[in-house]
């Protein structure tokens, strides 16, 4: 399945545009509310075992998949704070 295929934690609301843009393909010129609504249980449902669904500390609903392990989840942390310490470099600089 192409959007579980690579292991990477995804944003509910990435998940569910990707869903209305894939019905639209289909021919569906209007997704339900209560479809979107009701996306988290079925994918609970079909993948509970391998997708977990958790609330980021500003009650963003996160994908969190089995496949993605710890040793990814820090590479990808300290990438992160490299860039974002690169940025807060650049922008203190830009700003003196």
């Amino acid at each position: 399945m192409e959007l579980f295929g690579t292991p990477k934690v995804l944003l509910m609301t990435d998940v569910t545009s990707r869903l209305v843009a894939s019905m639209k393909s289909f021919g569906v010129d209007q997704v339900q509310d209560s479809t979107k609504n009701h996306l988290r249980q079925r994918i609970e449902k079909e993948f509970g075992g391998f997708l977990h669904i958790i609330q980021d500390h500003n009650g963003k609903l996160l994908i969190n998949p089995d496949n993605l392990t710890v040793h990814e989840l820090v590479r990808e942390n300290q990438s992160l704070k490299k860039q974002l310490k690169t940025l807060s470099r650049d922008v203190f600089h830009e700003v003196h």
